[in-house]
């Protein structure tokens, strides 16, 4: 019985191999794009069917820049069919392949369904995590934590990304990374406000992130150890949409998040509002050990308490003027107001561990921050994987610290206001022309102005009898400018899982 089994299976397998040597076919490819952008669908689905009997022959899955092919297909009449999650399937009309040649069935285009699914029940989700050539992608609406918690929450469920207990952020380790905002610089994310603006940003407003270990050319220098790009959320959906959530916490904590959207396929509004209330309760311990032989140990204590309230509104609109041409609109705003109380208890002591000296200093600092961003962008797309893109952005940020401090100590008690105003004003324009020059090359050329100005006034007033009189020698006001032209070229290869990327970046 076995001996029969083996040879039937020999037999087929001495046919196929005849089969296939007899009537080696011709190649087949195809562009999978999507009908109201243009831009091609990454990972669709393509099945081919001869036409007679409508009988599957091969599958195949689109490349990074909807691409499939079929080769050696025997000559005959086919059609395909594509399909992806979110788009009705497409079907194309029926076509000749002949023997040796190859058959360019063009662009198959596939449009957005409107259908609505049933019940859904989800079991499970875990994060999602993608290797791109110089970046690794984290999908943020597979990640659990957003659908209740802030960008600095997530970022803590990213590896090599380290957030502490005050917010700061650290990529390997190191503290100089740079975060961006759809790849841009913005004032929130300057070294004042970068830890408070990641706590306010609600984690569902964002669609990804990305950890940018090995930046190219296109990219400035400021993250010494990387980069870390906020991918923000477009909804592209016809007729109107929205969300409402909200979440509640101990001790005060609570958000809530509306968002509104307006689609008409050619034109997409979207509109979203955040308010947000947090609880900082720091406790510091700090023993320190000196070679001083009069004052050999310090310990010191430092504990406080606020409760920030944050809003943030931020509104856009795309308008896909032409198949080729498409224009975006965006602004936000963000306010931000808390009072922090906070107190620094210090005991000094000597060799021995006697006490030689105690002092208390206690904080109160109301402060409140506002920003404004506004920007537009204009793309032009030519041919297959290629693009001319220009945006310009204007961002300001002001915050004011108004801190009141009292001190206590052996050495006699003071009293002493520090007003500390501080803001940023940005103007960003860039322009960049991306091209595909073949199945694995790629090239960027691109232009970026980043023209900056810096204001910090620090004045302090010292108490003097029964009023505060300004302190000239502690009080400081600065004014900086800088403006910063950069031209780049990136040249990227690929093929399979391997890549390389060349950069030229003269400024």
């Amino acid at each position: 019985m076995a001996k029969n089994v083996l040879v039937v299976v020999v037999c087929c397998m001495l046919c196929r191999a005849l089969y296939g040597a007899g009537t080696r076919g011709g190649r087949l490819a195809g562009v999978v794009a999507d009908e109201a952008s243009g831009q091609p669908v990454e990972l669709a689905d393509v099945a081919l069917f001869r036409a007679a009997d409508s009988v599957f022959v091969a599958g195949a899955v689109t490349d990074a820049l909807g691409r499939f092919a079929f080769a050696s297909v025997v000559p005959g009449r086919y059609y395909v069919e594509c399909s992806f999650v979110g788009y009705g399937l497409r079907r194309s009309p029926v076509f000749a392949v002949g023997g040796r040649g190859s058959t360019d069935l063009g662009a198959l285009y596939l449009c957005r369904s409107s259908g609505r699914l049933g019940e859904v029940v989800v079991r499970g989700r875990r994060s999602t995590y993608v290797q791109h050539l110089g970046k690794r992608v984290f999908n943020v609406g597979t990640d659990l934590m957003s659908a209740a918690g802030s960008v600095s929450d997530l970022m803590r469920n990213i590896p090599s990304v380290q957030v502490d207990v005050e917010g700061n952020v650290s990529l390997r380790g190191s503290e100089g990374v740079s975060i961006l905002i759809d790849g841009k610089p913005s004032v929130l994310m300057s070294a004042r406000t970068r830890a408070d603006a990641l706590r306010q940003i609600p984690a569902g407003e964002v669609e990804r992130i990305e950890v940018i270990t090995n930046p190219s050319a296109q990219y400035k220098p400021d993250g010494v150890s990387g980069i870390i790009n906020l991918v923000m959320k477009s909804d592209r959906r016809r007729g109107w949409s929205g969300s409402v959530a909200a979440n509640a916490g101990t001790l005060g904590r609570a958000n809530a998040t509306a968002s509104v959207a307006y689609g008409t396929g050619r034109v997409n509004l979207t509109a979203a509002y955040c308010i947000r209330r947090d609880l900082y309760e720091p406790r510091i311990t700090d023993d320190r050990s000196r070679s001083d032989s009069l004052q050999a140990y310090t310990s010191q204590l430092t504990t406080g308490t606020a409760h920030p309230l944050s809003h943030t509104a931020r509104a856009g609109a795309d308008w896909k003027a032409t198949g080729r041409d498409r224009l975006r609109l965006s602004g936000s705003y963000t306010r931000r107001h808390f009072i922090r109380t906070e107190s620094i208890v210090a005991t000094d002591m000597d060799a021995n561990h006697g006490v030689t000296g105690r002092s208390a200093r206690y904080c109160h600092d109301n402060e409140n921050v506002n920003g404004w961003e506004a920007g537009g962008s204009y793309t032009h797309t030519f041919g297959k994987g290629n693009e001319l893109t220009a945006d310009y952005s204007y961002s300001s940020l002001e915050g004011l610290e108004d801190n009141r401090y009292a001190t206590y100590s052996t050495g006699g008690d003071t009293k002493d206001n520090t007003q500390i105003w501080q803001a940023y004003y940005r103007h960003l324009f860039r322009m960049a022309w991306r091209r595909t020059l073949g199945a694995h090359l790629k090239l960027c050329v691109g232009y970026e102005l980043d023209a900056l100005r810096t204001d910090l006034n620090y004045h302090v007033q010292s108490l003097e009898g029964d009023a505060f009189v300004p302190d000239m020698t502690r009080t400081n006001d600065f004014t900086n400018l800088a403006a910063n032209h950069a031209l780049y070229a990136t040249l990227e290869y690929k093929r399979g899982a391997w890549g390389c990327c060349s950069a030229c970046a003269p400024s």
